[in-house]
């Protein structure tokens, strides 16, 4: 990632984005860390992050929501200057053999996966050096 730029990461308090949260580790790196989970739990993932010399800060947005990734994006760029980069690692699971596999899953996947990329040219983004999308199975 690029030295003083922000860089929002969605799933990013709790694995692979919260290890990618926290690996920019130079001095002035700004991060916009967003995910779900208890406010506590959160706190302190931001807090661990700063702690690496990182100024950080949570933004709710759901991943399935374009317009709320946009948000996240433009309130990044506010709070912390103009974004290098992205990081799209929001996932959900679904847990169990094909059969019992619904098609709104798949559909939910998608539309979690998806926004932050096509939100990235509606905030006028496309000129940033760097997107990432992290899936996972």
């Amino acid at each position: 990632m690029l030295d003083g730029k922000s860089a929002p990461i969605t799933g990013s308090l709790g694995g692979i984005g919260f290890a990618t949260a926290k690996a920019p580790v130079a001095p002035g790196r700004e991060v916009m860390a967003n995910g779900f989970g208890d406010a506590g739990a959160i706190a302190a993932r931001v807090a661990e992050i700063q702690r690496l010399g990182l100024r950080a800060a949570r933004h709710t947005a759901d991943s399935r929501d374009p317009m709320q990734i946009a948000g996240m994006i433009e309130d990044t760029a506010n709070a912390h200057g103009s974004p290098g980069s992205l990081v799209n690692n929001a996932v959900v699971r679904y847990f169990g053999t094909e059969d019992n596999f619904a098609p709104e899953h798949g559909d939910e996947a998608i539309a979690v996966n998806l926004p932050a990329t096509k939100a990235k040219g509606r905030a006028g983004s496309s000129a940033w050096p760097r997107s990432t999308a992290i899936s996972r199975r």
